[in-house]
């Protein structure tokens, strides 16, 4: 489970920054968003057959602030015409 934690975590985040990095459309964003919500459900799904010591707390609040980060982005886009 603590792996399928870390990748999930890992995984979403290096799609998210890859996806800054070369400045994606704003379809792009919303895709790669839509991605976020499943893994954070399947996270805490895993956390309540087993503890993880706090890890899975830790991982829904960096897939949060991914989350955020990202509608963040899209509203600054939608804000200045771009």
């Amino acid at each position: 489970m603590r792996k399928l934690i870390l990748t999930s975590v890992g995984v979403g985040a290096a799609c998210f920054i890859a996806g800054m990095a070369v400045a994606a459309s704003q379809t792009a964003y919303e895709a790669a968003l839509s991605m976020f919500s499943p893994a954070q459900q399947e996270i805490h799904i895993a956390d309540q057959a087993h503890d993880h010591g706090g890890h899975a707390g830790a991982a829904t609040s960096l897939i949060d602030q991914a989350i955020h980060g990202g509608q963040r982005s899209i509203r600054y886009r939608n804000e200045h015409g771009m």
